[in-house]
């Protein structure tokens, strides 16, 4: 199940790291990092990512992410694909030979990369 960050639009976090292909995501603090490169992401753009992350491989509709990330607050498709875009960037679709999210048409989304929830210390990952 989808919680989110608690920032964007869901009600919780699945854990406070994970890994996703070759970057190292940090969802509290709203940080990704590869290469010793840090990057802030937006909360939604986070939500995104992680919505995602739920389910690697595996098409998500559009409708299923405008319902999890926007959490009921009434958005056009546009938005989505903005935002889809933004990630896109920020995690160097394309720049490094590799497409992290694929379009699937009239479908939905893939995140196409491993995924790997890491909890800290006395952290519980349900």
């Amino acid at each position: 199940m989808y919680r989110g960050t608690g920032t964007g639009g869901g009600g919780g976090v699945l854990a406070s790291r994970l890994t996703i292909g070759d970057w190292s995501v940090h969802p509290l603090a709203g940080l990704i990092e590869r290469d010793g490169k840090k990057q802030r992401l937006q909360p939604r753009i986070m939500d995104l990512l992680l919505r995602l992350a739920v389910a690697p491989g595996e098409v998500i509709p559009r409708a299923v992410l405008l319902r999890d990330v926007w959490n009921g607050v009434v958005v056009s498709e546009d938005v989505l694909t903005r935002s889809i875009s933004v990630l896109r960037q920020a995690l160097g679709d394309a720049r490094h030979g590799r497409a992290y999210v694929t379009t699937i048409a009239k479908r939905g989304y893939v995140l196409n990369a491993a995924v790997a929830w890491l909890a800290q210390p006395g952290e519980r990952k349900d």
